[in-house]
């Protein structure tokens, strides 16, 4: 899949959220800035910045304010306080 025409951030850390991951049941994000007409977008959920996605949403098309309601984690991640996600 190409992100082309979409502006990707680098990696977005939350720290601030000092939740577990199971805690976390939804996820969305607004207004985002998107330069074509037809797209598709989707996350992906990091250990940290140098490994490979532990988790890859549902991909969503032509949604700026995209929303993922349900969201389930594998059994050996669910305890992760720091976690890296990449749009």
């Amino acid at each position: 899949m190409s992100l082309t025409g979409i502006k990707k951030s680098p990696l977005i850390s939350l720290p601030f959220l000092k939740k577990r991951l199971r805690r976390i049941t939804a996820l969305g994000f607004r207004n985002l800035t998107v330069n074509e007409f037809n797209f598709t977008i989707y996350f992906t959920l990091h250990r940290n910045d140098k490994t490979v996605a532990f988790y890859t949403s549902e991909s969503v098309e032509n949604q700026r304010s995209p929303e993922w309601s349900y969201l389930e984690f594998p059994v050996n991640v669910q305890c992760l306080q720091d976690f890296v996600i990449r749009v």
